[in-house]
């Protein structure tokens, strides 16, 4: 099953209880709970050399593994990495031309911590 999630939202829960023993009340006591895994990817970059929105990836926390693969609108492969910290910069890695505008499609597959996979699919648009 594909998920077309684009945006998980990373949150802090705090818990604060309190437990009455004997007819008294106990100070009450708070848990912080952490979400474990989140995900986000972007829609659209600008691989123009300005410095900003240069580059497109996926961005989130507790990844163990990482895959992203960028194909053309004919289901070509642009560009695949492994690599967290290797983004697509807008060109076709086979021979290095630079793409076009344009809407491409992407493929992310991710495992958290916890060995759970998450598959993403969806469009990325390239503007310069």
């Amino acid at each position: 099953m594909s998920k077309n999630l684009i945006l998980s939202i990373v949150f802090l829960l705090s818990v604060t209880y309190s437990f009455a023993q004997n007819g008294s009340i106990n100070n009450g006591n708070t848990n912080t709970v952490f979400s474990k895994y989140s995900f986000f990817i972007p829609n659209i970059f600008t691989p123009n050399g300005d410095g900003i929105n240069d580059d497109f990836q996926g961005y989130g926390q507790n990844i163990d593994e990482y895959q992203m693969y960028i194909f053309d609108r004919w289901g070509g492969l642009l560009y695949q990495t492994k690599d967290y910290d290797k983004p697509w910069d807008g060109k076709d890695f086979s021979c290095n031309n630079v793409c076009s505008e344009g809407i491409y499609v992407y493929k992310f597959i991710t495992k958290d911590v916890d060995g759970e996979t998450h598959k993403y699919y969806g469009q990325i648009t390239l503007l310069r």
